[in-house]
């Protein structure tokens, strides 16, 4: 049996992370040097130290620095396996449907599940040979898995679901923010809130800076939105707006890694909220995915990765509530 070939984290990826992480140690020291050194209350610096210091550089290495030990992928005779720093994974050959280099990531689609590398962790040039040496030609080419045996079952399963599916019309999901993230503004509420309280009799008006975050994040806490979608139309309702566009009017679809959606028709665009995610279970989401994606297809709606789709604007698609 061949020995399995593991790939771990890049060199370049692992001094990138040492050098943000020495970065990010030094500036937590300076900030913390100027608390000390700064005259006024210590419980106010201690507070701009935790706010502009500590939560952003935490944040930061949770959302783009993953630990370089948590990260690797493992090519066995029958099967691949690792972690991509957010989940383990084991796959057996039989399994994987579709490979496809994405530029930014290694795209690999199975019969369950979706897994991506991200071209900064791995060296996905070498992945893709070793994989090329020991899977099925058709497991790279677009539309090839519809030959390979797995796939007659699966489309077995699409037509039970898709029948499923369509009783249930119209798909409704809650949209909110994550309760990690939930947490987390609710603390810099609670920060933002004493900081303008004990830099009152420095800072003056000049404190209602803090006043100010705090208020963005109460608002951004309170943001909800309701995403719904029928073989007709998408809409997507706030608290205070709805949104509408229908499929015949679609003519692309762009979505991130945080699963933000803009779809795009002749002047007009709907996306959903910024930094949000769906309140659903396993089973809501496998079937609004599926859907979504069957619609896509028999539109012919061009589909896109896009980091701007969180950031397009909503266009000639506002409704009254």
């Amino acid at each position: 049996m061949d020995e399995p070939i593991i790939f771990r984290a890049t060199r370049k990826y692992r001094v990138q992370r040492l050098v943000m992480s020495i970065l990010g140690v030094a500036l937590l020291g300076f900030i913390g040097l100027l608390s000390l050194v700064q005259e006024g209350n210590r419980v106010a610096h201690i507070i701009v130290y935790l706010v502009f210091g500590v939560l952003p550089i935490v944040m930061g290495f949770r959302s783009n620095w993953k630990s370089p030990k948590k990260l690797n992928f493992v090519l066995h005779g029958d099967s691949i396996g690792g972690s991509t720093g957010n989940q383990n994974f084991q796959l057996p050959f039989s399994k994987i449907l579709h490979i496809e280099n994405l530029g930014h990531a290694l795209r690999i689609d199975a019969t369950d599940s979706q897994y991506l590398l991200e071209k900064r962790h791995f060296n996905l040039e070498q992945i893709q040979v070793e994989l090329k040496k020991r899977l099925h030609p058709d497991v790279f080419v677009e539309g090839g898995w519809v030959n390979l045996p797995s796939y007659q079952t699966i489309q077995e399963q699409i037509d039970t679901m898709l029948a499923e599916i369509s009783a249930k019309l119209p798909l409704r999901i809650k949209q909110e923010l994550p309760t990690f993230f939930k947490g987390i503004i609710a603390i810099g509420i609670i920060l933002f809130t004493a900081a303008t309280i004990f830099s009152w009799q420095q800072l003056g008006f000049g404190s209602l800076f803090f006043l100010f975050l705090a208020v963005a994040c109460f608002l951004l806490l309170l943001h909800q939105g309701i995403l719904e979608i029928d073989d007709q139309q998408i809409t997507y309702e706030t608290r205070f707006k709805k949104y509408k566009i229908l499929w015949d009017d679609v003519v692309r679809v762009e979505h991130d890694d945080a699963l933000s959606l803009a779809f795009h028709g002749r002047n007009q665009c709907l996306r959903t909220s910024i930094n949000s995610d769906f309140n659903w279970g396993k089973k809501q989401k496998d079937e609004f995915f599926f859907y979504l994606d069957h619609i896509i297809k028999r539109k012919n709606i061009e589909q896109r990765q896009s980091q701007w789709a969180s950031l397009r604007f909503n266009k000639n698609t506002r409704v009254p509530k």
